[in-house]
């Protein structure tokens, strides 16, 4: 669907980006790893969605396992009970590190853990001052975030954000929404534009 669109209009091949919330946000990790898509991203958001636990799998690695420069953002809900972002006891009682669990017995990758995997495939280090530049300090909400990049001010490689908001199973907020085209924004492809890739 991606190389039809491409080939009948007029896109900005280092601006193609994917967001999903829920489990839409889960299928844009998908999209991130699988290299039938991965290589097209310049970015990725997700709001409210996590990998499965036991499938966090970073953005895409060629076969020399270096892994594709793709940005990332991600929101999450402090109460959210449906996708919760911080590790937590299962129905059984029983704690996992990274492992988050809702009452129906779904479990997810917790947000730190899924987002200090992209950062070590990514080489990045934690950067709090990177938070500066998207606005996420205008808006009470977003109390917890945390930012990666691979030297502060570098705008030479990937980005990986994410915040925990005071709230729940939300999205399409201003507070994510705004962040997020800002994101966007600043942050076009990385590396090789994508017209040195064969699109059929």
């Amino acid at each position: 669907m991606l190389e039809d669109f491409i080939s009948d209009y007029c896109v900005d091949l280092d601006r193609i980006y994917a967001a999903g919330c829920s489990n839409g946000g889960m299928f844009v990790y998908e999209l991130a790893n699988d290299p039938r898509s991965a290589v097209y991203l310049a970015g990725i958001a997700t709001q409210v969605g996590l990998p499965h636990y036991g499938y966090n799998r970073g953005p895409y690695k060629d076969q020399q396992s270096v892994a594709s420069k793709i940005h990332h953002v991600g929101f999450w809900g402090s109460s959210d009970d449906t996708v919760p972002p911080v590790e937590n006891a299962s129905s059984q009682g029983c704690t996992v590190p990274c492992r988050t669990s809702e009452d129906s017995g779904w479990f997810y990758t917790s947000s730190e853990c899924t987002m200090e995997k992209w950062a070590v495939d990514l080489g990045l280090s934690a950067n709090p001052l990177a938070l500066d530049n998207y606005g996420v300090q205008k808006y009470n909400k977003l109390s917890r975030c945390s930012a990666y990049t691979s030297s502060p001010g570098s705008d030479n490689d990937a980005v990986v954000v994410g915040c925990i908001f005071d709230g729940g199973h939300v999205c399409n907020t201003d507070y994510m929404d705004t962040v997020m085209l800002n994101f966007f924004d600043l942050h076009p492809r990385v590396g090789n534009t994508v017209s040195t890739i064969p699109l059929y």
